[in-house]
């Protein structure tokens, strides 16, 4: 073999060496750019729905919608709602996230989910909490006695008394009044 052809093969392998190293760093960097099988830690998902009254359909503005990490629950994102109960937030990576919805008079919604890519959940329904209040009793014990200026006001109610008593028996029970 001459000099010649060993140049030829050499520069042909040196050339095709090139080519592979092309090629294989540039389908490993696709990996990253939104390819399922590649790394995507650096990806973040936009989350985004709408919170609803279960029973009238209305959206519900100022509801706390938070998702946390079910391995690192310092990985943590949320919002609240606008006035038609929409949300957008974005996640601070991929992964399995809990999450939930709360209000003030609302039973939690709470959901978990793995988000790999950016997801609308469509409508959440939050139920309403009822409660049942029993009766109500308001009691007061009445003023007996009130002072206004240079006038002493004596409420004889606050004083018991027999069904049958008459207003000398009545007078007799308030202090500072004696009857002869």
């Amino acid at each position: 073999m001459n000099l010649t052809a060993s140049l030829i093969s050499l520069f042909v392998l040196t050339l095709g060496l090139f080519f592979l190293q092309t090629q294989l760093g540039w389908t490993q960097g696709r990996g990253s750019e939104g390819n399922r099988g590649g790394d995507r830690s650096d990806f973040k998902p936009v989350i985004s729905g709408r919170v609803l009254d279960s029973l009238t359909g209305e959206g519900l503005a100022g509801v706390n919608v938070v998702a946390v990490g079910l391995r690192d629950s310092s990985l943590r994102s949320g919002v609240s709602t606008d006035a038609q109960g929409r949300f957008v937030f974005t996640l601070p990576r991929v992964g399995g996230y809990m999450l939930q919805c709360t209000y003030i008079g609302y039973a939690p919604y709470r959901m978990f989910q793995r988000w790999l890519e950016s997801q609308s959940m469509g409508n959440l329904l939050l139920a309403p909490l009822t409660t049942q209040l029993g009766s109500v009793g308001i009691e007061a014990q009445a003023k007996r006695i009130e002072q206004r200026g240079d006038t002493t006001e004596i409420n004889a109610s606050g004083y018991k008394t027999t069904p049958d008593a008459d207003a000398e028996q009545l007078i007799r029970k308030m202090p500072g009044i004696t009857v002869e």
